[in-house]
């Protein structure tokens, strides 16, 4: 009886031991990750701890976070937050968009990766938050340009085709033909793209 409690014993030390390392790598990875980290009480929304990276991006201090509920940064309506954290509970969606606020008024638009942990006997969202408003305003001035080009190359008052050449120069692939060209082959626009370019347009076999 002795020696099973002392193999109970050390297994049980073992375990602990073995916790202990588990939640010291967690807490070397929260405190270090250049991402900012908040763990968040999924019942309250409480923000129950941050890290450095955290409280940088915001620029709130750590006890000053720790006193916000999320609905105090997450622009969202409350109702959608507490359905955006019943989601994430659930494992439903861990990659969500929002608006934060930031302590200076600024709103940056943020990519939120969330999971559930348990927090001692708390039900807590591990979130890991990413700026993405510079990424979101690149895109938006991509589009933009690409709806301005797309304007001016359906409204030049002569047919313009783009094409592409899979075996540098032998063949020409039709890739694009704006409005006008389309009216020059009495076609649709789905009937000509991805065909040889001489096959719509016969004079073209001298490109090149």
């Amino acid at each position: 009886l002795k020696a099973l409690n002392t193999k109970l014993e050390t297994g049980y030390y073992n375990t602990m031991g073995r916790l202990q390392e588990s939640e010291a790598r967690f807490r070397n990875l929260f405190k270090n990750n250049h991402s900012a980290m908040l763990i968040i009480d999924a019942d309250s929304q409480l923000i129950i701890d941050t890290n450095p990276a955290a409280e940088t991006f915001y620029g709130w201090t750590k006890e000053e976070l720790r006193s916000k509920r999320i609905s105090d940064i997450n622009q969202m309506p409350e109702d959608q937050i507490r359905k955006e954290i019943k989601a994430a509970l659930l494992e439903q969606r861990n990659c969500s968009n929002f608006t934060h606020l930031l302590s200076n008024g600024q709103i940056r638009e943020v990519e939120v990766h969330s999971s559930p942990i348990q927090f001692g006997s708390t039900r807590c969202l591990f979130s890991i938050v990413h700026d993405v408003t510079e990424r979101n305003l690149t895109q938006k001035k991509i589009e933009e340009s690409e709806q301005r080009f797309r304007e001016l190359f359906d409204h030049i008052k002569t047919g313009v085709a783009v094409y592409s050449s899979p075996d540098d120069g032998k063949s020409f692939t039709l890739t694009d033909l704006n409005h006008h060209g389309l009216k020059l082959t009495n076609k649709k626009k789905e009937e000509v793209l991805g065909k040889e370019l001489s096959s719509i347009f016969p004079e073209a076999k001298n490109i090149g």
